[in-house]
């Protein structure tokens, strides 16, 4: 691939991928040139989810249609909107809204699935085109998003949601539905279908969340509230619901909760960045690296894969090279991003702490990359530095031809470019 120049780069790229945005990311720097870590910045969407489930915890179980005045048991999850400095003015400002907010015919405390959904975002401090009202029916939401600025509808099986977005539902002859999305995880081990959680009032639910719920990345979630879940077919996309005679429509998503508390998004390359790829291994260490992924904003296909390539998920796993553990950290760089090595203490070997912080890692310097580069190329880039070194990657349009034979294919296999190998 001798001569291959960035113009011609972009087109095999970018025919192979879409450009997605996700909620949160990291800052600077790559592996071998890492100086110094930044902390997670948090986007909208997490607000979003966070506030779901602190209301979800505060209905009347167990079709959370209701909710009690009287209840004013502390937040299960600290709220992110400074405007509440405590769970009681939250909890008022709640109460009333959804007071205010109740169907005619219904009783002053009934929580209806649109006044949920347009609860959460109003106390996320991100309110609906609709905040007071405008749509009656919840599936009248899918038509009526079309119209609103800033907006983004994906059509069942189109694409997946992220977490935060709004689940619109059909009923023939009936109002509909709508949810919030808490989360979207890969198969399991040995299944073939993912699931998609969603907090929702006015509902049944399938599930309790258990404390630091794994299956909701990133949020410190205690045990006891109500979510519901949706299976989905990661090789169409199509998410089946669980109420009969309901189908998915579709989901909304808020492009303006793309970017982070700092102003700047992290875009994620590829729609596939959310199927879990075939022929990992056995390990439940595959979950865990697929929850960094999500957590700190990077491809969790491609994350998996690239753990995999370094180590083939083994935690104990050695280098000639003096790379150790299941992400394969240097002496030299694993202090940099928290990880202790020496006086009898090596966190490399701890594969819990060691994937979090090779997520983190990758996300810094993604996020770097992103300040000359498109997102595909900056991927690349970043693939690159993790494998050989920031130093080692260079710019122009020859970097990629440039790069020596092993990071140059490790990027190919990993982000499965139909570029021939070196």
């Amino acid at each position: 691939m001798a001569g291959l120049d960035l113009q011609s780069l972009l087109i095999i790229a970018f025919a192979c991928f879409f450009i997605l945005f996700c909620a949160i990311g990291g800052f600077a720097v790559a592996e071998q040139a890492a100086e110094q870590e930044v902390g997670l910045e948090t986007g909208g969407g997490s607000s979003v989810v966070i506030e779901a489930l602190n209301i979800a915890s505060h209905l009347v179980k167990p079709k959370l249609d209701a909710f009690d005045t009287g209840n004013m048991s502390p937040l299960p999850i600290p709220g992110l909107n400074p405007k509440y400095s405590t769970p009681a003015a939250y909890l008022s400002e709640l109460y009333t809204y959804l007071r205010d907010s109740h169907v005619d015919g219904y009783p002053a405390d009934n929580v209806q699935c649109v006044a949920f959904v347009r609860a959460a975002y109003h106390m996320a401090g991100f309110p609906l085109p609709t905040d007071n009202g405008g749509i009656a029916l919840a599936k009248d939401y899918w038509t009526g998003a079309a119209s609103w600025s800033g907006w983004k509808r994906i059509a069942n099986g189109e694409g997946l949601p992220s977490p935060g977005d709004i689940v619109v539902l059909d009923h023939p002859g009936e109002a509909g539905h709508v949810s919030i999305v808490v989360s979207v995880m890969p198969p399991k081990q040995g299944e073939s279908m993912g699931s998609i959680l969603v907090a929702q009032g006015n509902a049944g639910y399938t599930t309790l969340t258990t404390q630091n719920d794994p299956r909701i990345p990133g949020i410190n979630v205690p045990a006891g509230i109500p979510i519901s879940i949706l299976p989905y077919n990661p090789g169409t996309n199509l998410v089946a619901s669980t109420w009969r005679s309901y189908t998915v429509i579709g989901f909304l998503h808020d492009t303006k909760l793309d970017f982070t508390a700092g102003g700047a998004a992290l875009p994620v390359v590829g729609p596939q960045c959310m199927q879990m790829p075939a022929g990992m291994p056995s390990s439940p260490y595959v979950q865990v690296a697929w929850a960094d992924a999500i957590k700190y904003g990077i491809c969790p296909r491609y994350f998996v894969r690239q753990i995999n390539q370094e180590s083939s998920f083994n935690p104990k796993a050695r280098s000639s090279a003096g790379a150790v553990g299941i992400a394969q950290f240097m002496a030299g760089t694993a202090p940099t991003w928290g990880l202790k090595v020496g006086g009898g203490v090596d966190d490399r070997l701890d594969p819990i702490k060691a994937l979090d912080a090779s997520a983190r890692m990758m996300a810094s310097a993604y996020k770097n990359y992103l300040k000359s580069n498109p997102p595909t190329i900056a991927y690349m880039k970043t693939l690159a530095a993790y494998n050989a070194g920031g130093g080692n990657v260079g710019s122009g349009s020859n970097w990629f031809s440039n790069l020596k034979k092993e990071p140059y294919n490790y990027v190919i296999s990993i982000m499965e470019l139909n570029i021939p190998k070196k």
